[in-house]
């Protein structure tokens, strides 16, 4: 049975001072480590989307929408992928690897795609 993983960042969107990156690590230490790479991966990969596409601003990220991600020792690969952004899903694909602790980002790439039509949501369990 597959269960909806949401990559949804509370206290992970502080602001970045040392102190609150600080905190971010200390509670990503927590999870156990397919949850923690995924959260450090869509922690970064919505910073990095959020400065590179201008208008945009993500507060989603759902790896698995369209195929499973590929996750190993320190990457993620998730050619599947959905962002939300201004209450819209789009469709997204990124690899991502961190270090040993799986929480700091080393290299990230990703690409946005097409808009994905409401009418399509309910199939791929995106909601609201």
């Amino acid at each position: 049975m597959r269960h909806t993983v949401y990559i949804v960042l509370g206290v992970l969107l502080a602001p970045a001072t040392a102190s609150g990156n600080e905190a971010m690590k200390q509670q990503l230490l927590r999870l156990d480590p397919t949850t923690r790479i995924e959260q450090a991966c869509g922690f970064e990969l919505q910073q990095r989307i959020n400065q590179k596409e201008g208008d945009v601003h993500t507060d989603r990220v759902v790896t698995y929408t369209f195929s499973e991600p590929k996750i190993a020792d320190n990457s993620v690969d998730a050619s599947g992928a959905a962002i939300r952004s201004h209450g819209e899903w789009y469709r997204l694909s990124f690899s991502c690897r961190t270090d040993s602790t799986l929480i700091n980002v080393q290299n990230l790439s990703f690409e946005m795609g097409e808009l994905i039509p409401r009418t399509q949501w309910d199939q791929f369990n995106l909601h609201d």
